[in-house]
């Protein structure tokens, strides 16, 4: 379903939950999501937290440590994650997404550069899925999960 059949869908009456939030606000919340991405690799969490989800629900996985379930495990893994960036960039690619009424996800590779741990410059890629809700008349971020690309050569065949 495009953004134009889910505006139809959510306008027909059909449901009436999620009429508050329109489908195209769907890629400004992307936009902002992808804001805050860029704000993290500076060390500072608050614009990521405010995207996301504050319910019991909210589950975050990062690529290193544990997985953060509700709002505080959730807030206090942002802060403590960002303190170890800072100078950094990020870009994104989007390789899929779909949206419905209730739920959007996209799946993207994430390319980060920033000085990490007070270090020296370091790199990376992360396949990143993210799942999305309509809260409070916008799309918040329900789910994130994050895992490194480790770039391997083929195993070689036997002969």
């Amino acid at each position: 379903m495009d953004a134009e059949q889910l505006t139809a869908y959510m306008k027909s009456g059909t449901s009436d939950r999620f009429t508050t939030v329109r489908a195209d606000e769907l890629e400004l919340a992307i936009e902002r999501y992808h804001a805050a991405g860029r704000e993290f690799v500076q060390g500072n969490p608050e614009p990521q937290k405010s995207i996301f989800s504050h319910g019991d629900d909210v589950c975050l996985v990062n690529p290193v440590g544990v997985v953060a379930k509700g709002w505080s495990e959730t807030a206090a893994t942002m802060e403590q994650a960002s303190t170890h960036f800072r100078e950094g960039m990020m870009e994104f690619e989007r390789v899929a997404h779909q949206i419905t009424p209730e739920l959007a996800y996209i799946t993207e590779i994430e390319r980060w550069q920033a000085k990490v741990a007070g270090g020296d410059l370091s790199s990376g890629e992360l396949r990143v899925t993210s799942i999305l809700r309509p809260e409070d008349g916008t799309w918040k971020v329900a789910l994130r999960h994050a895992d490194p690309i480790e770039r391997r050569s083929p195993p070689s065949r036997a002969n």
